[in-house]
């Protein structure tokens, strides 16, 4: 599974450090939600039945944490979820998927490749 979190802290370097602390795959994006361009993580995680929070539910306690309104959680078939983080509720957005540019007021760039992102 991934997700894609936005802190907003002002603070990159604290930013990528407390969530490379906390996961093992963090990529550094750049988005935009509601027409708002903000600095984002992709996270990379591995669910495991082994008794401990889950990262998923990790995910959303940094979200609430850092006041961030949603969460974009994105399974291994590509279906893309918002988590609403003050209704715990999730909307259904599609399938993520690669664009060739920036066409709405909701999307995300990979800061490497620069690869676009949208969901469709």
């Amino acid at each position: 599974m991934k997700a894609i979190l936005a802190l907003n802290t002002g603070s990159l370097s604290f930013e990528s450090e407390l969530l490379e602390e906390l996961f093992d795959d963090v990529r550094a994006m750049r988005g935009c939600y509601k027409g708002q361009a903000e600095d984002s993580y992709l996270l990379t995680f591995t669910e495991k039945n082994d008794g401990n929070i889950r990262a998923e539910d990790w995910i959303k306690l940094l979200a609430k944490s850092f006041d961030q309104e949603s969460v974009l959680f994105i399974d291994d078939n590509n279906t893309a979820m918002l988590h609403m983080t003050k209704d715990d509720v999730y909307v259904a957005l599609g399938k993520w998927q690669q664009n060739t540019e920036e066409l709405t007021d909701c999307w995300t760039q990979d800061k490497q490749t620069k690869i676009y992102y949208i969901c469709k």
